[in-house]
């Protein structure tokens, strides 16, 4: 079999090669090349091959190497294509990342010398100032931080839900008050329906979908325009939306705005990591709640998400696979 394999040629019972061997053994070639030997095994020892047997034997052994080439074929065009996301995917993050860790880096470089170099001069309202700058931008540095991590976890699938009863007026209060200087620009007006019902969520996560959606709001509006956040009861849900009065998002782009990396910036000073979104889609997915975008018909966009009423958690969970 191994000397089929080596010349490609056919050997064995009935052949001018190891004619006295109990089987036929037929190499499998196709264009690329030999793909392996196809062994038949007579039935008895009397039994010869006809001319005509081997050679519809030979035509089988031609077209499972055609299927075997076309498979291998298929696999490496697969890897090809992997291969090739994968770099795409490390180029886009470093671009990305690279992008939304200098700004930052460079204005608490900046302040912090300042403060070095002239901290004998420097009058203590600007040291204050200054400091405040480092402050914010470090906290700008953890969120980057945070949804690299969180994007990782998701994808790998590691995510353990810590489900605790919540009111989503408290998460959406202490979302405000993490965003404050962030949103400190714009008009926020929360709302909320009376008597709205717990939800059983993870309340870190579901924060980080609240600061993810509102940080974006502000991201891609001006200054002075209005920012709203409500939660009302629909159905056996509780929906959040996150609602504004700027320019709203490109036509087209409601299903590709959380997948990662993708981002509308049309500046320098708006573009992200565009992994916000696609963590907020991550995080609603593993509650078995939805999350969708919708432009205003006056202007603006108004992100919505859902996500199971306490009652309702563990069924819908169960439904979605998580239980």
């Amino acid at each position: 079999m191994q000397w089929c394999f080596d010349n490609s040629q056919i050997a064995g019972r009935r052949t001018t090669t190891m004619p006295s061997a109990t089987g036929l053994y037929i190499p499998m070639i196709a264009a690329s090349g030999t793909f392996g030997v196809m062994g038949v095994m007579a039935a008895s020892s009397e039994r010869q091959f006809s001319g005509d047997e081997i050679a519809s034997l030979d035509t089988c052994a031609s077209l499972l190497a055609s299927a075997l080439e076309r498979i291998n074929i298929a696999d490496a065009a697969e890897q090809s294509k992997v291969e090739a996301e994968s770099e795409k995917l490390r180029a886009m993050l470093l671009s990305s990342v690279s992008h939304d860790l200098r700004t930052p880096l460079a204005s608490i470089t900046g302040a912090s010398s300042t403060i070095m170099s002239d901290i004998d001069q420097l009058p203590r309202e600007t040291i204050l100032d200054l400091s405040r700058s480092i402050n914010k931008e470090a906290e700008r540095l953890s969120r980057i931080v945070t949804n690299l991590l969180e994007v990782t976890r998701l994808e790998s699938g590691t995510v353990q839900l810590n489900n605790q009863p919540y009111f989503m007026e408290e998460l959406i209060g202490s979302a405000l008050a993490r965003l404050e200087s962030t949103l400190s620009k714009h008009l926020v007006v929360p709302k909320s329906d009376e008597g709205l019902p717990l939800i059983m969520a993870d309340g870190v996560l579901i924060e980080q979908v609240l600061i993810n959606l509102l940080e974006n709001a502000a991201r891609y509006t001006p200054a002075g325009s209005t920012i709203t956040i409500s939660a009302v009861r629909k159905g056996t849900t509780v929906l959040v939306s996150v609602v504004d009065n700027g320019p709203g998002i490109p036509t087209g782009s409601e299903e590709k705005i959380f997948d990662k990396f993708y981002s509308v910036g049309q500046n320098e000073a708006q573009k992200g990591t565009g992994l916000g979104l696609a963590i907020c889609a991550g995080i609603i997915k593993a509650h078995a709640g939805e999350i969708w975008v919708e432009n205003r018909p006056h202007g603006g966009a108004a992100f919505y998400f859902t996500v199971p009423a306490a009652d309702n958690m563990a069924q819908s969970l169960k439904e979605a696979g998580h239980g």
